[in-house]
C-alpha cells in the first residue's frame, strides 16, 4: 500500500517537474488522464450500484462475464470488489490511453505549431499523465485488497 502511495507521489512530482521544465501547457495530458479515469470510474460505479440495487438475485448468478454480460459489472461489484476494482481500473486506464492520446495530439499539436511546447515536452506530458493515471489505478487496487484482508483478519 505504501509503495503505491509513494508511486503516486512520484508521479505527481513528475507532473510538477514536467510543468516546470516545459511550461504550463504540459499539464494538458495529466489533467485529461485524471479526468477521464475519474469519469469512467464514477460512471461504472454508478452503473454497478444501480444494477445491483434493482436486481436482488444478482449474487445467485453463475459468474457472468464482465466483458460480455450486461450485468457482469454489477455482479462483480456485488460479489468480488477486488476483481471489480481491477477490471474497472483496467478499463478506465486503457480507454484513457486509447482515446486521449489522439485528442491530446490535437491540443498539443496546436501548441507545437505556436511554439508553446516542444515535441519532447509533449511526450513528457503524455508520459507523466499516463504514469499518474496508472499509479492511481494501482493505489486504488491496493486499497481495496488491503481493506478486504483487514476484514478477514478481524474475523
Amino acid at each position: 500500500m505504501y509503495a503505491c502511495l509513494a508511486l503516486t507521489f512520484l508521479a505527481g512530482a513528475a507532473i510538477l517537474g514536467t510543468c516546470l521544465v516545459f511550461g504550463g501547457i504540459a499539464v494538458v495530458y495529466p489533467l485529461s488522464f485524471l479526468g477521464w479515469f475519474s469519469f469512467i470510474l464514477i460512471g461504472l460505479y454508478f452503473n454497478a450500484v444501480i444494477q445491483a440495487s434493482v436486481n436482488p438475485g444478482l449474487q445467485n448468478l453463475e459468474h457472468p462475464s464482465f466483458w460480455l454480460s450486461a450485468v457482469g459489472n454489477a455482479y462483480l461489484y456485488a460479489t468480488d470488489k477486488k476483481r471489480w476494482t481491477l477490471y474497472v481500473s483496467l478499463v478506465a486506464f486503457l480507454s484513457g490511453v486509447v482515446i486521449l492520446t489522439p485528442l491530446g495530439f490535437i491540443v498539443v499539436g496546436r501548441a507545437l505549431t505556436l511554439n508553446m511546447i516542444s515535441s519532447l515536452g509533449a511526450f513528457a506530458s503524455w508520459l507523466a499523465g499516463a504514469f499518474f493515471s496508472f499509479s492511481v489505478a494501482l493505489a486504488l487496487n491496493a486499497s481495496v485488497s488491503r481493506d478486504k484482508s483487514q476484514v478477514a483478519m478481524q474475523k
